[in-house]
């Protein structure tokens, strides 16, 4: 649709009323009695205002990109109200005496503000994710991941479509940013205060990097998962993410967000503040210290950010550098370390190597006779050497999967990917495996070895498709590919290609373990082979094989004998999985199972009756985020709940801990969507403990109606649409003494109780 100057200046005095009218009902005196209709109202406006902005982003997206609706939209609908609770939840925390928890402060409770700010999340959160699935019919049968790729390799597409679907992709992954803040928001102000919470920041970070797989060139996603990094106290992390969303935008938030990191800790560079306790860098290991200094001075050079960074950089780099050459210990137990470590270490590698013949500045009263480069680089490729010796030594001990955490795998997965890239796959004269000269041979023969082990550790989960081997006899003695061979990939065509054409940074945003593994070997292959390299775009698994040209009849007859175990193989442990697969999806007494969903009262006075319950397997209990919450509340108030609600919170910890160590590590679950893993493996049980991701609404049940609803009647909504889209044969039963919980119940049809009263026939 064609919108002329005139229509769009229309629209923008539009929004900028219905903005302006929704953000004044926040506005006015917080303090009088009747701010609550005001609350109400801003409910009202927002609920307007939402449908305004679905209505004019869908007829016209690429209006709606160029002149930003949905972030003026996402600030009045969403970050205003949440800004407004967290304000006066800050406000009265500080005048109001914690003694007094529930008196109220500035015309609310403390209480009350959580319940705003509670119910505004989800309200936000439901809104945005169904919203996203409009934008995505926008796109036909395409994902927005296919979508991204199709634009990036298909010259064919008309140029006002792809000026569509390019504008729908933006804003669509501006949506996925503002789903993670909004549960970032969440699991600050409600998940956090349970010690037993696990899932920090798991859903922030699952929505920032779908934001960057949909469109990555906006950096915004880059910039939240640093933001993340940077609250969780991982330095090295957040500098990795920061170069990351400046490679790809010099917005000045991020630059000044970055400077700001770097002042921070740039006074700990000096030998005498490293050494003392609760510096910023003093609290990491001595690799990740040594690569937050790589990585400043890497960035500062590179990028340009401050002149006053790069030059008390320059100053005392090389100065911390030789003091610490020694420090360089693997630190055994931390693999998530190393990995991400490798990864700053590489990145700061190809920054400093691309400014070889820059001069870093004169370097006094340093006893290293090399150039500060050479100094800088020497120690790099010495780290790798002993990360490469690591990496083998820990692949050598593990004899199969099972001995594994598939974390450690994924890590493992990464670090492969990091070498495939920078380690004598590139053939330009600037390839920076000229840095390391005679040991490319080597390199590469490291490499493939390694390879192969990781691959027969994957074999049984990812590589199904057959052999992911390489034989040591496709190399001669220097390392270099022998003519003869003819390798064949078969892989996914959506993610192959794109990978291709992507350089480092990008692919790191999209360290996907199946599908980066895959693309990487598939470059291994294509740049160090001079044979011919087949890909098959109908497999559905990445699959490496080699077909050797040679008419030797052994050695054919060899391969095809090979081939006929390989499949075999292939067939016993599909049958195996398959088996352990139906036997988790069998219950028995499958007609006498339910899912109790108590509310809070519940696990206050009744907490005893409830674990008596679990002990007997005979029910699913759902622990919703709104009991915890309240519980949370509680805990800190000055009645005999309070007491009550400490124990109810300890013995919860208790039973989430059990739960978790009774998970089968080498059973297959079938994912179900927002629900994590423990809860779906309870769900096939037919008994245990129930957890709740995040506050989804039933899709079918009208907005305006869930303002008026707990969050735990939103739970069993979302939880029953769980039960019937998946053929769980199990029925919900709520626990509570609310007589409107109770009337609710009755609307919809759920079964509402109190423990008492309840028979388990």
């Amino acid at each position: 649709m064609e919108t002329n100057n005139n229509q769009q200046k229309d629209l923008v005095a539009q929004i900028e009323i219905l903005v302006q009218k929704t953000v004044k009902t926040l506005k006015t005196e917080h303090g009088n009695t009747d701010y609550m209709q005001n609350w109400n109202s801003y409910l009202v406006q927002r609920s307007k205002l939402s449908e305004f902005y679905v209505e004019n982003i869908l007829q016209d997206p690429v209006l709606a990109n160029k002149i930003n609706i949905d972030e003026k939209l996402w600030r009045a609908c969403c970050y205003e109200g949440i800004d407004i609770c967290r304000e006066n939840i800050s406000n009265a925390k500080k005048l109001a005496n914690p003694q007094s928890f529930g008196d109220k402060v500035d015309g609310r409770s403390i209480k009350q503000w959580f319940e705003n700010l509670e119910q505004i999340i989800n309200i936000s959160a439901s809104f945005f994710a169904s919203f996203l699935l409009q934008l995505q019919d926008l796109l036909g049968d395409k994902s927005f991941e296919q979508m991204n790729y199709k634009l990036n390799i298909d010259g064919n597409i008309p140029k006002n479509k792809t000026v569509k679907f390019e504008s729908v992709l933006k804003i669509a992954s501006r949506i996925n940013v503002y789903l993670g803040d909004i549960e970032r928001y969440r699991d600050t102000y409600f998940l956090m205060k349970n010690s037993n919470y696990g899932g920090k920041w798991i859903l922030s970070e699952y929505y920032y990097t779908e934001s960057i797989k949909v469109w990555s060139w906006s950096g915004k996603g880059y910039s939240q998962l640093a933001i993340i990094s940077h609250i969780s106290g991982s330095i090295p992390s957040s500098m990795f993410w920061y170069a990351l969303s400046i490679s790809y935008n010099s917005h000045q938030n991020v630059k000044r967000n970055f400077t700001i990191l770097c002042k921070q800790y740039i006074e700990t560079l000096k030998l005498k503040d490293t050494r003392k306790k609760n510096t910023g860098l003093s609290k990491l290991g001595a690799a990740d210290k040594a690569l937050s200094i790589y990585m400043l001075y890497g960035i500062a050079q590179y990028y340009g950010i401050n002149d006053e960074i790069i030059a008390y950089i320059s100053k005392y780099v090389p100065e911390y550098l030789y003091s610490s050459r020694n420090m360089f210990d693997m630190e055994k137990g931390k693999p998530a370390e190393h990995f991400r470590s490798a990864a700053l270490l590489i990145i700061t590698l190809d920054t400093l190597y691309k400014q070889e013949t820059e001069t870093l500045g004169n370097i006094n009263n340093i006893k290293s006779p090399k150039s500060t480069i050479e100094y800088i680089l020497d120690t790099i490729i010495q780290h790798l050497g002993f990360l490469t010796n690591y990496l083998s030594t820990m692949v050598e001990t593990l004899k199969d999967l099972e001995q594994m955490e598939f974390n450690d795998i994924s890590l493992l997965s990464e670090s492969i990917c990091l070498y495939i890239d920078y380690f004598g796959f590139c053939t330009e004269k600037s390839s920076i495996m000229n840095v390391f000269g005679r040991r490319e041979g080597k390199a590469i023969q490291s490499l493939v070895l390694l390879f192969n082990k990781i691959s027969k550790l994957y074999k049984d989960s990812v590589l199904e498709g057959g052999e992911a081997d390489l034989p040591e006899s496709m190399f001669d003695n220097d390392g270099k590919s022998v003519m003869q061979h003819e390798f064949i990939l078969r892989g996914n065509k959506t993610f192959a290609p794109i990978y291709e054409k992507m350089d480092f940074e990008k692919n790191c945003g999209l360290l996907e373990t199946v599908n980066v593994l895959g693309c990487r070997m598939y470059k291994f292959l294509k740049n160090v082979n001079s044979g011919k390299i087949t890909f098959d775009e109908d497999a559905k698994l990445f699959s490496f094989g080699i077909v050797d040209d040679n008419d030797d009849e052994k050695k054919s007859k060899m391969q095809k004998s090979m081939a006929i175990m390989a499949e075999s193989r292939l067939k016993e442990q599909v049958f195996k999985m398959q088996t352990l697969i139906e036997e988790s999806n069998k219950l028995e007494n499958q007609n006498k199972r339910c899912l109790l969903i108590p509310d809070e009262t519940v696990w206050l006075y009744k907490l005893d009756n409830i674990i008596k319950l679990l002990e007997s397997k005979r029910a699913l209990v759902l622990i919703s985020l709104d009991s915890i919450s309240k519980l949370d509340l509680l805990k800190n108030d000055n009645e005999k709940e309070s007491v009550l609600a400490r124990t109810a919170t300890r013995k919860i910890e208790t039973l989430l801990e059990k739960r978790q160590r009774e998970l089968p590590k080498n059973r297959k679950i079938e994912p179900i969507e927002n629900v994590d893993i423990a809860s779906v493996y309870s769900l096939n049980k037919g008994y245990g403990i129930i957890t709740q991701l995040s506050n989804n609404f039933s899709k079918t049940f009208k907005r305006d109606k869930l303002i008026k609803h707990s969050s735990l009647i939103s739970a069993a909504l979302y939880f029953d649409e769980i039960l019937k889209s998946h053929n769980f044969p199990i029925k919900i039963v709520l626990l509570s003494n609310n007589e409107q919980t109770i009337e609710i119940c009755q609307q919809l049809n759920f079964e509402c109780t109190t423990l008492d009263q309840l028979r388990y026939t």
